[in-house]
């Protein structure tokens, strides 16, 4: 996304139907895959996505879990986003 050139994410028709769609499917867990838990002390857009997701589960009474923890930092960072 570094090519010098701006860009914009919108809501579109498409998006907007997947979220719908999220909203009518039932279910009780949101899992964090193991790709953004591996950078998630080296990358601050997967801290980001960690959080959003956390908060995602927090407003929507859900749990969350993450995949793939193998550092006792990588555990310190999920406790403070509360995954």
């Amino acid at each position: 996304m570094s090519s010098g050139s701006p860009s914009l994410w919108t809501t579109s028709a498409r998006a907007i139907q997947a979220l719908s769609y999220l909203r009518s499917f039932p279910f009780d867990k949101i899992k964090t895959d193991r790709s953004f838990i591996k950078d998630l002390t080296k990358r601050s857009d997967c801290v980001a996505i960690v959080r959003a997701k956390s908060e995602l589960g927090r407003s929507l009474n859900i749990t969350t879990m993450a995949e793939g923890v193998e550092t006792g930092d990588q555990l310190d960072r999920l406790r403070v986003q509360a995954v």
